[in-house]
């Protein structure tokens, strides 16, 4: 970094006094926007950005999503000379960044090939003052710079010129009808985010560093929040400058600004919403070509030698975490309004296809009917007591949910129980306590040391063998546990472990032990919808994924998410006893 006074240039930054990092205010400024736009002129506007710099990446940003590519891109150097700031690219940096959509460039703007940036500065005020900054707005036509402040930039390119041919948003960014509300959403993330992070990493006392980081999380928390009920910041159906503002600090928060500025309270993939709005915006066509994490690490740990004196750059990104699903269509979809059941099942979007590629698709239960208080609804059965009966396997996961659920809520001797091998029949699948001849001798020394005093029980209902036998009852191939039976009609009620579960809350009430927890309060299904939403297809289901793929990439993808899906739940439970409540 280097700063000027009078024209004269220094290195470092400008000297401030006191132990709180304060940002040199920009100095050229545009002077309103226009109110309708108009097509761009081939040449006369220039943009100068680094692509390591989350300020300039706005410009980048709103250029590439409105096909601005008229305005040509100079891109300098992630790596500052440390007497000149800024430089253009160099031999090592096209060597090395070759393959990058926003590589480093010479100057294309000035006409005169310039080395450094504040060349470009001095040259459009010779006597210039303050620090040398990307963006740069350039203006080829009075040969010089316009705006070096990126909030006035990107409301300048989306109010003064038409979307290009390939604009993926023809819609304005800015909107007259709601600049207010978007300058001040805009205003709450510059100051609690885009420069409270660098508060954070360039503090000089505990007290500061302290104060910052607060700030730092105080803001991730409310804006996880807003993004729980609301699909971008200003709007749940367009993106503004707001959202452009946010998305380039998030998308450097877990590489950097977690472990080089210290903003380490919690990974960002710990929120659930911010990440999921992270992963929309990068997905959308363009944004993946305007981020560079080489560069961006390269820069933050090469040139921040207060906080990294020895410019170590560390390896992995979470770069490739951005290109995993997220569910903001779906959430804010006009049916998402509707109030809709708990998440319970795989997608089956080809299916087929996808098992042939590797991945472990869970098929869908069939057996779907419902228990309530009343049983008056279509396809609903009444709650009493003694008529339900649980088949379950002590090893299996989706029934240890359901066992939980009846002892927390005191519903043993409402529904009866029977416990499956936990070995399963080569040619049959789930069986009952198989006869002695069968047991291994362990198996015969501890088969009352399990649930009600024995490893495995009987068919004491139908007696049958073995549990398909049971599904064949009711015209049915399937196999899998638990299984909940009605003693009274002789047929299978329900094979969905989370909807058994909300029965046993719901429908069984009346039956519940006294001071048993409420385990789904209306006021919090749908948050508790919400979580299940995604801890069914990434934790419940994750680890089968993980563990029953077929091939060596599936396999990879399925250990990443599912990990992910563990940070998030370490962060929930950072700063919470359980999950909801």
């Amino acid at each position: 970094m280097v700063y000027f006074v009078d024209g004269q240039g220094f290195p470092g930054h400008k000297p401030t006094t006191g132990d709180e990092y304060k940002r040199e205010a920009t100095k050229f400024h545009l002077e309103g926007y226009p109110n309708k736009p108009v097509k761009l002129d081939s040449n006369r506007y220039h943009l100068i950005v680094s692509a390591a710099c989350p300020w300039a990446h706005r410009a980048m940003l709103v250029r590439k999503l409105k096909d601005l590519s008229e305005i040509t891109l100079s891109v300098v150097s992630p790596y500052r000379d440390d007497d000149h700031g800024w430089n253009f690219a160099t031999d090592l940096d096209e060597e090395k960044y070759s393959s990058s959509d926003v590589r480093p460039t010479e100057d294309k703007a000035s006409g005169l090939n310039f080395k450094y940036l504040h060349q470009i500065y001095t040259k459009s005020d010779t006597n210039y003052t303050g620090n040398i900054t990307t963006p740069v707005l350039y203006d080829a036509k009075i040969e010089k710079i316009i705006s070096n402040e990126s909030w006035d930039i990107i409301r300048f390119l989306d109010r003064a010129f038409l979307p290009g041919p390939n604009a993926y948003i023809e819609y304005n960014l800015y909107p007259k009808a709601n600049e207010k509300k978007t300058d001040s959403v805009g205003m709450w993330v510059q100051n609690g985010i885009n420069n409270a992070v660098y508060k954070a990493g360039l503090s000089k006392s505990q007290k500061a560093y302290e104060e910052a980081v607060e700030n730092v999380f105080d803001f991730l928390d409310e804006a996880e929040s807003l993004l729980a009920v609301s699909r971008y910041l200003c709007s749940n159906n367009e993106l503004s400058v707001a959202d452009i503002q946010l998305v380039t600090t998030l998308l450097r928060f877990d590489d950097v600004y977690y472990l080089l500025f210290k903003c380490s309270k919690r990974r960002l993939r710990s929120y659930y919403n911010l990440t999921s709005y992270l992963r929309e915006l990068y997905q959308m066509p363009g944004v993946a070509s305007t981020v560079d994490m080489d560069q961006i690490k390269d820069h933050y740990y090469s040139n921040f030698t207060s906080a990294n004196p020895n410019q170590v750059v560390p390896k992995g990104s979470s770069l490739s975490s951005f290109k995993l699903q997220h569910d903001r269509d779906k959430k804010f979809s006009p049916k998402s309004k509707e109030k809709t059941s708990v998440a319970i099942e795989e997608d089956q979007t080809n299916a087929a296809s996808r098992r042939a590629k590797g991945e472990y698709v869970r098929g869908v239960s069939q057996q779907r009917r419902w228990i309530t208080r009343d049983g008056d609804g279509d396809n609903e059965l009444p709650a009493e007591k003694g008529r339900y009966h649980l088949y379950v396997a002590n090893n299996c996961p989706w029934c240890h949910r359901t066992m939980m659920a009846r002892a927390i809520l005191g519903l043993e001797d409402v529904i009866s129980v029977d416990v499956l091998f936990y070995r399963r029949d080569p040619d049959n699948g789930w069986q009952f306590l198989p006869d002695e001849s069968e047991l291994r001798q362990d198996e015969l020394d501890n088969r009352g040391s399990l649930l009600d005093g024995k490893v495995a029980t009987i068919d004491s209902i139908n007696n049958h063998k073995y549990a398909p036998e049971i599904y064949k009852m009711v015209g049915s191939k399937e196999k899998s546990v638990p299984i909940l039976f009605d003693k009274k009609t002789n047929t299978i009620v329900n094979n969905e472990s989370a909807e058994i579960i909300r029965m046993f809350a719901t429908g069984f009430q009346e039956f519940h032990r006294k001071g048993s927890p409420n385990l789904y309060p209306e006021e919090m299904a749908e948050e508790i919808d919400s979580l299940n939403a995604w801890i069914y297809p990434m934790i419940n289901n994750g680890a089968y994924k993980a563990g029953f793929n077929k091939k060596q990439e599936v396999y990879e993808k399925a250990f990443d998410t599912y990990f992910e899906a563990f940070d998030r739940l370490e962060g929930i439970l950072n700063s919470r006893r359980f999950l909801t409540g």
